[in-house]
């Protein structure tokens, strides 16, 4: 149970970052983040 809890609350912090990122190279490319 801790492990899939453990898993879950790294799989949200990942798409967090995946999200960052994607807006961070789409400011920097000059478009608007999608």
């Amino acid at each position: 149970l801790n492990f899939i809890v453990l898993f879950c609350s790294n799989l949200k912090s990942v798409v967090k970052m995946d999200k960052l990122v994607k807006m961070k190279f789409a400011l920097n490319k000059g478009f608007p983040p999608i």
